[in-house]
């Protein structure tokens, strides 16, 4: 004898149902974001491994934006820190081709530059400037200055040359002047969606930067709250949250607004 569902029992069967395919859903989406999340590591980790090898052949310096200068000023070039990585990096163009401008976007160079964007980011390939597809950076070195003595807020290991004209090279740190190489952040993921590959803006970014700017514009990037990838100066790549930046300072609360004094902090490379 055939037996019949009634109706109840077909409404259970559809909300288990309906249960299974939230739980696997939930459970895809987890996967997709730790997969991506991995892709962004495994990123910062080559791009700070180009870095190494370039301050191996520039006395041990990690790079920074430069200007070139022509007799007359006029011609002068800008080159940005990853246009200094040609070479290293594996994308094997002459840096000069890209002086004074974003790298554009298309099919013949998009394996190569994509190691600068993070699949996270939205239309993580390019990003639309004046008409023109231009490849993305997701990432900023750890912004620094020449005197930190009372200096709390930029204590790491590059500075940007964006609107400064009185340098010809911008400043950075010897690899070998860091003191604690594996807490001390070199590289850092930023969520700004109008930073380019090949330019000067924005290459670099302090904490309070980050904080107060960056980081608040997609706090859920990775699908936890204030995770980000970060890489360390021994060439390590930690996946962790901004609060933990603090290092061994746990009188600070790194998302407080208030606070300012990244000393001891994992931002700072000099103590």
């Amino acid at each position: 004898m055939n037996h019949k569902f009634s109706l109840i029992e077909l409404l259970i069967v559809m909300a288990i149902l309906a249960i299974l395919s939230s739980l696997l859903s939930q459970s895809l989406s987890t996967m997709n974001y730790k997969a991506k999340a991995i892709v962004c590591t495994q990123k910062e980790h080559s791009i700070s491994g180009a870095m190494s090898m370039f301050a191996n052949d520039n006395e041990d310096r990690i790079p920074s934006s430069i200007k070139e200068l022509t007799e007359n000023d006029v011609t002068s070039k800008w080159f940005s820190w990853d246009d200094r990585l040609f070479f290293y990096d594996g994308r094997e163009v002459d840096a000069k081709t890209y002086g004074n401008s974003w790298v554009k976007y298309d099919q013949s160079n998009a394996d190569f530059h994509q190691l600068y964007a993070c699949p996270m980011d939205p239309s993580y390939e390019f990003v639309n400037a004046g008409g023109n597809p231009i490849c993305r950076r997701s990432y900023a070195v750890n912004a620094g200055k020449e005197e930190v003595n009372n200096m709390s807020k930029k204590r790491g290991v590059v500075k940007s040359l964006w609107n400064t004209d009185k340098y010809i090279e911008g400043w950075s740190m010897e690899f070998s002047q860091i003191s604690d190489p594996s807490d001390s952040i070199l590289l850092i993921e930023r969520n700004d969606p109008q930073k380019f590959l090949g330019s000067s803006w924005g290459d670099t970014i302090a904490a309070n930067e980050l904080r107060d700017g960056s980081i608040s514009l997609n706090p859920l990037k990775h699908g936890i709250p204030y995770e980000l990838n970060f890489a360390m100066c021994d060439g390590s790549v930690r996946f962790m949250s901004f609060s933990d930046t603090n290092g061994s300072r746990s009188d600070i609360n790194m998302l407080d607004s208030g606070s300012n004094d990244f000393k001891e902090t994992m931002w700072d490379c000099r103590d």
